[in-house]
């Protein structure tokens, strides 16, 4: 189970520097802007 654990965010983890190296920034934005956001829902802004 570990090993398939670890298996799993290796992919994930050459999935994004290979996104990273294609320019596709957005992604990376993307991923702060939900962040962000979750963030004000948790402190109870909209």
């Amino acid at each position: 189970m570990e090993n398939d654990s670890l298996a799993i965010r290796e992919t994930l983890a050459l999935a994004y520097h290979i996104l990273a190296m294609e320019g596709q920034a957005d992604f990376h934005l993307g991923h702060i802007t939900a962040r962000e956001k979750w963030g004000w829902l948790a402190n109870g802004k909209k």
